[in-house]
């Protein structure tokens, strides 16, 4: 199974657990200003979290949503459905084969996805190739460094505990503020910033659960490649591995490495 099919049935299957998830998307809009009547595209929209809050910027006239899981797009319809101040648009679709023409839209955002998408520079091209000239494109991703270290760390033990000698999918993408760059710059945009922000949290060891559950919303998909009977030993170990962890520590250490590209189309 390829890496999207994975997240395609994984977000399929978690959908209804993930509406509501926040994951920063105010540090999105904070960078996006937008005329009356703009068109907006969000890529890996999810449930809507961040695309039905798109309608507070600047009265925009359509904005539309893309991801490969017509689970969570379903439940972004529902979210959005009561909105009545813009027309409101969600079409299954990859990243990296976006279904619009060139120069559709004056903004493209996207919020903690570019970083599970395969193949990142065709990603950036088709963003860059549906934004209009002088349009505005707003990433959030994780990035920077390690990306879920202390959970990915975790994983690795309880793998080794129930397949000894076999490693884990690689679930996420080790992207760089220099890596973007160099695709940016290859694709030709030369107006562009990134930021790069670090955080280290210690959190109590009673908040493992609430860790563990967060982890497997966000990158459960490792459970594709096992049989369930396999996908459960794993999370057994997974837990006590954890447990151990924060106990050994006095808690949880959670780092967050997060990357925001704010770019405009030359």
């Amino acid at each position: 199974m390829d890496s999207e099919a994975a997240l395609r049935l994984h977000y399929d299957s978690i959908a209804k657990d993930y509406v509501g998830v926040n994951q920063g998307v105010e540090r999105v809009l904070a960078h996006l200003k937008l005329a009356p009547g703009a068109s907006i595209l969000d890529i890996g929209c999810g449930t809507g979290n961040l695309t039905k809050r798109l309608a507070l910027m600047g009265s925009p006239a359509r904005i539309v949503g893309v991801d490969i899981s017509e689970g969570v797009l379903a439940l972004a319809r529902e979210q959005t459905r009561a909105l009545q101040t813009v027309a409101y648009e969600f079409r299954q679709a990859s990243a990296t084969c976006l279904p619009f023409e060139d120069e559709e839209f004056d903004a493209v955002v996207s919020n903690m996805v570019f970083h599970l998408i395969p193949n990142q520079e065709k990603s950036y091209s088709e963003a860059l190739r549906v934004l209009k000239t002088s349009g505005k494109m707003v990433l959030q991703m994780q990035g920077g460094g390690d990306i879920a270290l202390e959970f990915m760390q975790v994983l690795q033990q309880a793998w080794e505990d129930v397949l000894p000698g076999e490693e884990p999918p690689e679930l996420t993408q080790k992207i760089t503020v220099d890596t973007v760059a160099s695709h940016l710059k290859d694709l030709g945009v030369k107006d562009f910033d990134i930021k790069w922000s670090h955080r280290t949290r210690t959190l109590p060891a009673a908040a493992v659960p609430k860790v563990l559950a967060y982890g497997r919303l966000v990158l459960g998909f490792w459970r594709l490649g096992l049989d369930e009977a396999t996908a459960d030993r794993v999370e057994t170990a997974l837990t006590r591995r954890a447990q151990e962890t924060a106990s050994k520590q006095a808690g949880w250490t959670a780092t967050g490495n997060v990357l925001l590209v704010n770019a405009t189309k030359t």
